[in-house]
C-alpha cells in the first residue's frame, strides 16, 4: 500500500500522502491495541477508497471502512476498552482529526442463508452495508464534492481490501 499510493513517483510531490499514510498506521494500531487488551478479534479488513486510493495527489484524508466483528463488538460491550473501540468507529471527526482516517463502518456477521428473506435482522444489515459500500467506493462524483447524484452511481473505479494483520 505505501509503495503504491505514497512512495510511487506520481506522489513525490505530495506533502500530504506521507502524513495520511501514517495517520492510517496509528489507526490500526489503536485497533492492534484494543484486539490484544481484550484478547477479541475485532478487525477483520480493511476497505481503502476515496481520493487516497485515486490519483489525486494530495487527498485530504483516508476514506476507510474497517470490517468489525459484531460479535465481538457486543461481547466487548460494557467492558474495559469498548469505548474506545466505538470512538474508532462511531466518531467519524474525533477519528478524522486525531488520524486523518474517516471511518464507515460495516459491523460482519457470519451468515450461510443464500435468500435476503432468511437472514435474520443483523445479517440482513451486515450484508446491505457491505454492498452499499462496496457500490459506494466505486463510485465518483461529477464536479468535484457534493452529495452522491444518480449520474455518480455508475462503477468507474476500484478500492483495496486490506488485511491489517497480514
Amino acid at each position: 500500500m505505501q509503495a503504491a499510493f505514497v512512495d510511487h513517483p506520481d506522489f513525490a510531490a505530495s506533502p500530504t500522502r506521507p502524513a495520511l499514510f501514517t495517520g492510517f498506521l496509528r489507526y490500526l494500531q489503536e485497533w492492534e491495541g484494543i484486539e490484544t487488551a481484550s484478547g477479541l478479534e475485532l478487525l477483520h479488513r480493511v476497505w481503502i477508497g476515496g481520493s487516497f486510493a485515486s490519483a489525486k495527489v494530495d487527498p485530504e484524508d483516508v476514506d476507510v471502512t474497517p470490517l468489525i466483528s459484531r460479535t465481538s463488538i457486543e461481547t466487548l460491550r460494557g467492558r474495559p476498552g469498548s469505548g474506545r473501540v466505538k470512538g474508532l468507529f462511531e466518531q467519524r471527526k474525533n477519528v478524522r482529526r486525531n488520524f486523518k482516517v474517516e471511518p464507515f463502518a460495516v459491523l460482519a456477521s457470519p451468515f450461510t442463508a443464500l435468500k435476503l428473506q432468511n437472514l435474520d435482522a443483523h445479517d440482513y444489515e451486515y450484508v446491505a452495508s457491505r454492498g452499499m459500500m462496496d457500490d459506494f467506493w466505486q463510485r465518483t462524483t461529477t464536479g468535484g464534492k457534493h452529495a452522491m447524484l444518480a449520474e455518480d452511481a455508475t462503477p468507474r473505479r476500484g478500492y483495496l481490501e486490506v488485511d491489517p494483520w497480514r
